[in-house]
């Protein structure tokens, strides 16, 4: 079996106070051959939009791409100091709905949904991206999400392996 992290291709992304957020090549491993990626995915990584982010993007800043049929385990951290959070796939939208509803794939989402994980609480997710499209990780805390706690899940047959961009 052969493990290895994915070089990520990073732009610099405005954040808070002019700093500025680039992609951890840790944040993802891929295993081709048991066709696997395991995102690490951390709510209020930092104060970017008053800590209401994943991984130090929102908004969408920060894309997985994965291709089809491959599964996709999702760590979840909330190493927000004041608030829960939680993570559910669904599909992308121009209008970010205030609650979602159930996730786009089986499986695809935290327990506690709109309660949320306490502050230094995690859980892991394990899903099969069984069907092509466009999504988002999205906070399911009801107003998190609308606010912009949210990166883009992208499912395409077109991909030869997973890997985020910006």
């Amino acid at each position: 079996m052969r493990m290895h992290s994915i070089v990520a291709l990073a732009t610099l992304i405005p954040c808070a106070a002019g700093a500025a957020q680039t992609v951890d090549t840790t944040w993802l491993a891929v295993d081709s051959t048991a066709r696997t990626a395991t995102l690490t995915l951390t709510a209020g990584l930092t104060s970017l939009n008053g800590g209401l982010n994943f991984n130090g993007f929102k908004s969408g800043d920060l894309t997985l791409v994965v291709p089809l049929g491959w599964t996709i385990v999702v760590n979840f951290d909330n190493k927000d100091q004041a608030l829960p959070h939680s993570v559910v796939v669904v599909p992308a939208s121009a209008t970010l709905p205030p609650v979602p509803g159930a996730p786009a794939y089986p499986g695809a989402a935290t327990h506690h949904l709109t309660d949320g994980l306490p502050p230094g609480h995690s859980e892991s997710i394990r899903f099969t991206a069984d069907h092509a499209g466009y999504f988002f990780l999205y906070c399911g805390v009801p107003g998190h999400g609308v606010v912009g706690m949210y990166v883009k899940l992208n499912v395409w047959r077109s991909a030869r392996t997973a890997y985020l961009k910006t």
